[in-house]
């Protein structure tokens, strides 16, 4: 939400560096296209509650605000890093506390997560001029019921950066 009330268009921006966002459902909005990596993809391991992995190798420079990076970092809760710190897992507002990091991470579902529970992957792959990261089973925490999601991070050569949700659980009501 901005400014605490909802977020109810389909796209938005751009904001003072020309960034915009778009849905997959409205008009002229990306195709989804997951393309699965769990067999081909580094095997991320070392994540656990509340900590962040890497560097990890890009594969090419990518822009990102005023910066090129070619190294990222895993954070478990939610966020893709370009920096050496664990962020917390409070959803914060990027204009707070954390406006300092503003321009260096990606939140694709900052929230209390915890990826050592339960049959949790992570990989990541370079195919082309794009960056997946993907998360299977991805979990929340702080239980096994807590619900899950499978989902893709893809970073692109020409700055471009894509969410895809392939799959939520939610199985503390026994329902998929």
């Amino acid at each position: 939400s901005r400014q605490g009330r909802p977020v109810t268009a389909g796209f938005g921006g751009p904001d003072q560096f020309g960034y915009s966002w778009i849905d997959s459902d409205e008009p002229g909005g990306p195709l989804f296209d997951y393309r699965d990596i769990s067999s081909t993809g580094n095997l991320v391991v070392g994540l656990e509650d509340d900590n962040h992995v890497g560097p990890l190798r890009i594969g090419f420079s990518f822009p990102f605000y005023e910066n090129e990076y070619i190294e990222f970092y895993i954070q478990s809760n939610g966020l893709i890093s370009f920096f050496d710190e664990t962020m917390p897992y409070e959803n914060e507002s990027i204009t707070g506390s954390h406006s300092d990091r503003f321009g260096s991470f990606i939140a694709w579902m900052w929230d209390d997560l915890h990826p050592g529970q339960g049959p949790t992957n992570v990989y990541y792959e370079t195919v082309g001029f794009d960056l997946i990261v993907q998360f299977v089973n991805y979990r929340a925490c702080c239980n096994l019921e807590a619900g899950a999601v499978d989902a893709q991070v893809i970073l692109s050569l020409n700055g471009q950066i894509r969410f895809q949700y392939k799959h939520f659980t939610h199985v503390s009501d026994g329902d998929e």
